[in-house]
């Protein structure tokens, strides 16, 4: 991942569209991260294991969809959350999780004004 894609995952979290992201915004970040990383590590996974390429293309094209629901409603993440295990459910909703992304979230400003720019949150996906 680039700082080009922190500028575009700015962009869709920052609901306020000041260009930055706010604490709540991020919780919402890192939880739709979570879920793509869950989604990519399972396509990845299908493929070592020389599934059918179909299933490989309709994996990708699942996330492709995704972060285009993402970009137009933020409930698309909650929506989609029960693809994901349900240990790694519990633990993306759970209050540890969000005082974890809080705790990241202060870590990663930088320059400690409250909010995240794209090269802030790049740490977070490198």
């Amino acid at each position: 991942l680039t700082l080009e894609h922190c500028v575009r995952f700015a962009d869709i979290f920052d609901d306020d569209g000041n260009g930055v992201l706010t604490a709540d915004e991020f919780i919402n970040f890192c939880q739709f991260f979570a879920l793509m990383t869950y989604l990519e590590d399972k396509a990845r996974q299908a493929q070592e294991a020389a599934m059918l390429d179909e299933v490989i293309r309709e994996e990708e094209d699942f996330i492709s969809r995704l972060i285009e629901e993402v970009r137009a409603d933020k409930s698309a993440i909650e929506a989609n959350l029960n693809r994901l295990p349900e240990d790694v459910l519990n633990a993306v909703t759970s209050d540890d999780f969000a005082d974890s992304c809080v705790k990241k979230f202060v870590d990663v400003d930088s320059d400690g004004n409250g909010v995240l720019t794209p090269d802030e949150l790049f740490p977070v996906i490198e």
